[in-house]
């Protein structure tokens, strides 16, 4: 049973298939799981003794069910996910945070990183409030889970943060939510240059606050996690920087992953079987000016918007006068190519390259959107929420 569930780890269709195999979907859209689907999660919920093998297995299996949580109109996939991961959350989260294995805690965070549809309503406070008005692209999210599991977040979150690989998978995860909701946003506006409609751009800017109340979020919790029996100051900024470290490490390699232009949904779709996430994290080169709260909350705003402004010009949103200095002599940079692509992962690790490209922003053609209040306001409700 141990191999056959950490296999499916590796195989989100296979995976969601023994672990759903009936139901039906409901009036309100959400999945009803039927008498197979109930019985084989009771099944495997109370098979053995809670061990750290068990949950291992169990927590990998999971993990690639919740990878079929990408918004899919044309199929059940989404809610049948939604369904299994909801009910997985509700399990795991009451187990002590000791008996899970560091394997263990980083499928979780896989598992919560295909749930990030659910985590944001936790960051932002906003299950049963949202809609149109309140998040404009929700109807291009995954489906959320068919109840409420705002409590198991929580606690899952926190035990997530106790580990840095996990921890690391999960802001990894955020970081490529950031870049869809982008791309989600440009492709609602094509041909559209970035400063020229107020529309775009406002959306734009809630989504940075929703990007800065999930970062605020993960990094408290992991912070509260941590630091909870910790007396001495000395150890505790420690812990702090080894959260940020991780936290910025994650983020940064989430946003260098491109979205798929054109395809207008949102779904992060990890599994254990994606290896770039570890091998792209990289320390922030200048890591040692994060040394507050303050200056991480500065330092993962940067980063967003970096990456913003990189998708930005990659999807054809800024002026042609952008590429020039006042001169009219074409600018010339290692990490931008003769077709004004930006490669970001060559910035992110460099950071002459950072300042390179902070300084090019500063050129008067490019009409940045200002994130800085809205992100800044995100990572604070965030942090928040999770119990600062």
């Amino acid at each position: 049973m141990y191999g056959i569930l950490t296999a499916m780890g590796n195989n989100p269709e296979a995976a969601l298939t023994y672990l759903v195999p009936d139901g039906q979907l409901d009036a309100n859209g959400h999945w009803v799981p039927g008498q197979a689907s109930t019985d084989r999660w009771n099944l495997l919920t109370n098979w053995g003794a809670t061990n750290s093998i068990r949950l291992e297995a169990l927590t990998a299996a999971t993990s690639g069910a919740s990878a079929m949580r990408v918004c899919a109109p044309l199929s059940t996939n989404d809610e049948k996910a939604a369904w299994i991961t909801g009910e997985a959350m509700g399990y795991f989260a009451y187990i002590e945070e000791s008996s899970f294995t560091p394997k263990a805690k980083s499928y979780l965070a896989i598992l919560l990183g295909n749930s990030l549809v659910d985590v944001e309503d936790v960051a932002t406070n906003s299950r049963d409030r949202a809609g149109n008005a309140q998040n404009p692209w929700r109807e291009k999210e995954p489906a959320t889970t068919p109840s409420d599991r705002s409590t198991e977040i929580m606690l899952l979150t926190r035990t997530v943060g106790t580990d840095d690989i996990a921890l690391t998978i999960l802001s990894d995860a955020i970081g490529r939510y950031s870049n869809q909701r982008l791309q989600t946003i440009l492709e609602e506006y094509p041909d559209t240059e970035l400063g020229s409609n107020d529309d775009m751009d406002n959306l734009i800017a809630r989504g940075a606050q929703d990007d800065g109340a999930l970062i605020g979020f993960v990094e408290q919790s992991a912070i509260n996690a941590r630091i909870k029996d910790v007396n001495d100051d000395a150890e505790a900024e420690d812990t702090k920087q080894d959260v940020w470290t991780a936290v910025l490490g994650g983020l940064g390699s989430g946003l260098t992953v491109v979205p798929v232009p054109e395809v207008q949904v949102i779904g992060v779709a990890i599994t254990i079987a994606t290896p770039y996430i570890l091998n792209l994290v990289r320390t922030p080169p200048n890591l040692n000016q994060v040394t507050t709260a303050a200056t991480m909350s500065e330092f993962s705003r940067e980063l967003i918007f970096q990456g913003m402004m990189a998708q930005a010009s990659n999807d054809g949103r800024l002026p042609d006068e952008a590429y020039i200095n006042d001169k009219k002599v074409p600018y010339t940079y290692d990490w931008m190519d003769d077709n004004h692509h930006i490669d970001f992962d060559m910035i992110r690790k460099s950071q002459d390259y950072q300042q390179e490209f902070n300084s090019w922003l500063e050129d008067t053609d490019i009409h940045a959107v200002d994130i800085e209040n809205d992100f800044d306001d995100g990572v604070e409700s965030g942090r928040q929420r999770a119990g600062q």
